[in-house]
């Protein structure tokens, strides 16, 4: 007989249960192994799906990196091409400042031009003899001015066609 703890087992017992145990062992072994073989065969197909959709998603990551490569190409382009706008525009600027100026410089020669030319005309006729008949005549109350020109008033005729017929 054995012994275990405060029970004494006689060997009847013991091999009732030793008989009890190898022969539902297999059975609950075989239900444990059943469960875990089931078990396994979802958890395959459902790795397999897994995997699958890993591949699917991992193929359109890298062709959205791809993508991503190519718009960040194309505004690196974009941005050297604006650059090299900013440096035209500015190059264009300049070119209009300057041409800006260079026309103000030729008109402001062309009015000193004209305003030399207004004194020398002002001063040739301020020493025409004519002019200077025609002022000393009006100051001395001999002419009228008339439609534009100074007339004698004893001969109705102006001063030009008076030095004429001289």
């Amino acid at each position: 007989m054995s012994q275990k703890g405060n029970f004494t087992f006689s060997p009847e017992l013991l091999e009732e249960v030793n008989a009890s145990i190898i022969k539902n062992l297999p059975e609950q072994v075989g239900n444990i192994l059943k469960e875990l073989l089931i078990k396994g065969e979802k958890d395959s197909i459902e790795l397999e799906r897994v995997c699958s959709n890993y591949d699917k998603l991992s193929k359109e990551f890298e062709l959205k990196k791809k993508e991503l490569n190519e718009y960040i190409c194309e505004v690196t382009n974009i941005n050297a091409h604006a650059e090299k706008l900013v440096e035209l525009e500015k190059s264009l600027i300049k070119r209009e400042l300057f041409l800006d100026k260079e026309i103000l410089k030729i008109k402001l020669e062309e009015s000193e031009k004209r305003s030399t030319e207004a004194v020398d005309i002002v001063r040739i006729v301020f020493k025409s003899p004519v002019y200077m008949k025609t002022i000393q005549e009006q100051i001395q109350g001999n002419t009228d001015y008339i439609n534009g020109q100074s007339v004698f008033k004893q001969t109705g005729k102006s001063i030009i066609e008076q030095e004429q017929n001289i």
